[in-house]
């Protein structure tokens, strides 16, 4: 939730273009995280399933929010790397005109919010390349496993299992 809240503050702040990635086993709470964070704001959870084209798109529909992407699997390793680097940095690519001359460059001010059995690096890894020190400065990956035999809960408050409670937050 207090994510949800950030992407309107980072411009009154000064403060630049951040990124959360939450991961593990599946049924660990992933998912529920982001329906609860995106509950704050109401914009929709989209896939990681895209081109880096297409998630410069919604990062730019997204601009002074939050950006919520499900699942990393479902992304190649390469445009995994390269959107991470995308979001984190603001901005789009450059691009020419027909004739040639330059485009302005697309930016964005945005927090995003990412789940998926895979953490960053080990995505990356699949292609045989190594996550950057700027990626992981940009894109904080916490793992959706509290070490508490409830997946990514604390406190089961007073449901019985994590399910419940996650079926109640959902």
């Amino acid at each position: 939730i207090s994510l949800a809240l950030t992407g309107a503050l980072l411009g009154l702040l000064g403060e630049e273009n951040f990124g959360v990635h939450i991961f593990g086993r599946s049924s660990s709470g992933k998912t529920t995280l982001l329906q609860v964070a995106q509950s704050v704001t109401g914009g929709p959870i989209h896939s990681w399933r895209t081109t880096d084209n297409a998630a410069e798109s919604l990062a730019r529909g997204t601009n002074d929010s939050v950006l919520f992407l499900d699942e990393l699997s479902q992304v190649d390793g390469n445009a995994a790397d390269a959107m991470a680097y995308m979001l984190g940095n603001g901005q789009g690519k450059a691009r020419a005109r027909r004739d040639g001359t330059a485009k302005a460059v697309e930016k964005f001010r945005l927090a995003f919010m990412s789940s998926g059995e895979l953490s960053l690096a080990d995505k990356i890894l699949e292609r045989g390349r190594t996550a950057k020190a700027g990626q992981a400065v940009r894109f904080i990956e916490i793992p959706a496993d509290a070490q508490l035999g409830m997946g990514a809960f604390q406190d089961l408050h007073h449901f019985s299992d994590s399910n419940r409670l996650a079926i109640e937050l959902k």
